[in-house]
């Protein structure tokens, strides 16, 4: 993609989810930061990743899936 912008090629089709209002809020990034960054570090097993889910889709994580995916299904026609 990178060298096909340098050379100034461009798509003039847009994409379903461009204008979808669905900023990651800053405590659902640093979760993510850190359960990764857990995982990596070994500190935390690998099957922590679904601790993590279960924790991003509480802290608003759901709303912000479903309101892409909405964005996608809508986008799709």
């Amino acid at each position: 993609v990178g060298e096909l912008q340098k050379a100034g090629i461009t798509s003039t089709s847009t994409l379903p989810l461009e204008n979808v209002n669905a900023e990651i809020p800053q405590e659902l990034q640093e979760l993510e930061q850190e359960a990764f960054l857990q995982i990596i570090s070994g500190e935390k097993p690998v099957d922590y990743f679904d601790t993590f889910v279960i924790e991003w889709y509480a802290n608003g994580g759901k709303v912000l899936t479903e309101r892409v995916q909405n964005a996608y299904e809508s986008g799709k026609n």
